[in-house]
């Protein structure tokens, strides 16, 4: 049984939401662009000349019908994911997809759960929109600091994340370094979502992407703030395993203190889902805690 926190689905709408990046994320290239657009793909000097860029496929032609998807994932033993949207149209003109997540929710009820985004800049409608996407059933609410440009701890996302609190929903927040060539590094260091703990002590996060490369930093957060969890969504699980790449953190106490509190995940179409569940199988992991990785801890936080 898996259980993948954190997918993008394969609609057109969501596909180019992810595929057709803003300035602000030009720099993932460095992570994606042999993956995408070929082995032969080196990234320019001048980080802003990937606007230059032409992929060498059509958005349109990766899209695939809901009911295949989910016959994919049944194949590949992923009971249950966890789709999600982002508000960022402020800093990015990119629209909004609360309403899109909620309705392949309500669709698959079985197969899915959602969160939907709220961008800090919008103010009394961010929190209106929040209160809108627990009313459409969604559970949650994902933000990317890097991509609003402030910290998670900015008095920005306060009203956010009083309208969770008092709703119960769950924040995920991108709490990791960012390939963004305009945006400073520090933006996701999980320092700033121990001040948010300080203030909203019940308010369940989930800090994305693991904190690297400050993960023993997010160790502390986890170890000081029972309400937060991470998840290890947007890499190949091999590295965490590996020795000398800074994840060695994550596995000591993942497998002892936090076993209870790390997710897995995707990010898929970004990451495969084969490749993923495989590597976590690999992990210098006891079986019983890679169980947790894989599904149970969600089972319990999500209500799957």
């Amino acid at each position: 049984m898996v259980i993948d926190n954190l997918v993008f689905p394969p609609t057109l709408e969501s596909l180019k939401y992810n595929l057709e990046l803003p300035r602000v994320q030009y720099g993932y290239l460095i992570l994606f662009g042999k993956r995408y657009l070929g082995e032969d793909f080196e990234m320019p000097r001048n980080i802003d000349d990937v606007g230059k860029i032409e992929f060498p496929f059509k958005i349109e032609d990766l899209v695939m019908p809901m009911d295949k998807f989910v016959e994919m994932l049944d194949n590949l033993d992923i009971d249950h994911c966890v789709l999600f949207a982002m508000d960022e149209e402020t800093n990015t003109g990119k629209p909004v997809l609360n309403d899109h997540i909620a309705g392949l929710v309500r669709e698959y009820p079985d197969k899915f759960k959602g969160f939907g985004g709220a961008d800090p800049h919008k103010g009394k409608k961010a929190v209106e929109q929040v209160q809108k996407a627990y009313d459409d059933g969604l559970i949650g609410i994902a933000m990317r600091p890097f991509i609003h440009n402030i910290y998670s701890s900015s008095k920005k996302y306060y009203p956010i994340y009083s309208k969770c609190d008092e709703l119960d929903m769950i924040v995920w927040l991108h709490t990791s370094m960012s390939w963004s060539h305009i945006r400073r590094m520090d933006l996701g260091r999980p320092l700033y979502l121990d001040r948010v703990c300080l203030d909203f002590p019940e308010l369940r996060f989930i800090a994305g992407h693991g904190g690297w490369p400050w993960v023993t930093e997010l160790m502390g957060v986890l170890w000081r703030r029972p309400n937060v969890y991470t998840d290890i969504t947007t890499m190949n699980p091999r590295y965490i395993g590996m020795p000398g790449t800074g994840w060695e953190p994550l596995i000591t106490y993942g497998n002892s203190l936090f076993q209870d509190r790390v997710l897995f995940g995707t990010s898929w179409p970004l990451m495969p889902f084969e490749l993923c569940i495989e590597e976590v199988k690999k992990l210098p992991l006891k079986d019983s805690v890679k169980e947790k990785w894989l599904h149970k801890n969600s089972e319990r936080l999500f209500g799957f």
